[in-house]
């Protein structure tokens, strides 16, 4: 495997991982339930990204969406805070 499949496995990694973080903060808040099969999958599928091959154009895709996903996790949380994901959570 090459180098930079290997870095877009990482990334993909990352993406799921950071969306399967969010679920302990909805069960904080008590809004996981609609959502425990997708976080589910997503655990699941997360075993499977050592052999998924995906290209840049599509990590970018991904990425925007999940940081759309994420910005919205955030304002069920916490209505009103505006920006990005990754200054509202410290993480990234």
């Amino acid at each position: 495997m090459d180098r930079n499949q290997q870095r877009l496995r990482c990334r993909l990694r990352s993406c799921l991982e950071a969306v399967c973080e969010m679920e302990n903060r909805l069960e904080e808040s008590g809004q996981a339930g609609p959502f425990k099969r997708d976080f589910l999958f997503l655990r699941r599928g997360m075993s499977r990204t050592a052999c998924i091959n995906c290209g840049e154009r599509d990590m970018q895709r991904l990425e925007g969406a999940i940081q759309l996903l994420l910005e919205e996790f955030r304002e069920m949380l916490e209505p009103g805070i505006s920006g990005s994901f990754s200054a509202w959570s410290g993480s990234r």
